[in-house]
């Protein structure tokens, strides 16, 4: 009901046109920055990767038998292809600041609760549950398309939560 400003000053048409994909954002990093490129996860571990960007050329699954890598790292985890959280329970990395841009689809297995980082991907797929929510500690930004289909007997409580 106020004025946009003293001089009624206003925008009556606006877009924004200029939006950065995830295979921008890893093309921008690979002109600007130092970037270990490596072929499985357990490449981090073995060469002690910290503190860096690393792209993987290929899809990746994270489960329980690799969660654990991520302990007491911060990384730049750059994917072209899909990631895949199959963690029964939680993925919450120990003393960890981890982001991780996915030029392709993230998906979450049902079975998975909590998830810790930032999480930017071409598409999003949070998985079917019929009394299991999410919750993501960080960000999650899907630049296309978000299937959410996880719920809660008690209807109250978000399916998908954020903080």
């Amino acid at each position: 009901s106020g004025s946009a400003s003293s001089r009624n000053w206003r925008n009556t048409s606006s877009s924004n046109s200029i939006q950065i994909s995830a295979s921008d954002f890893i093309s921008y990093l690979k002109s600007r920055t130092l970037i270990k490129t490596a072929q499985n996860l357990e490449e981090i571990s073995q060469t002690n990767l910290n503190r860096q960007a690393v792209l993987f050329s290929s899809s990746l699954t994270i489960d329980d038998s690799n969660k654990a890598i991520f302990n007491n790292r911060s990384l730049v985890i750059l994917v072209n292809g899909n990631l895949n959280i199959s963690v029964n329970g939680s993925f919450l990395p120990e003393n960890s600041n981890l982001a991780f841009l996915i030029n392709g689809a993230l998906a979450f297995s049902p079975s998975t609760a909590q998830a810790k980082g930032i999480f930017l991907a071409n598409s999003v797929n949070t998985g079917a549950t019929s009394n299991q929510g999410l919750k993501i500690i960080g960000n999650l930004i899907a630049q296309n398309s978000f299937i959410n289909s996880r719920q809660w007997a008690d209807s109250s409580r978000p399916s998908l939560y954020c903080f």
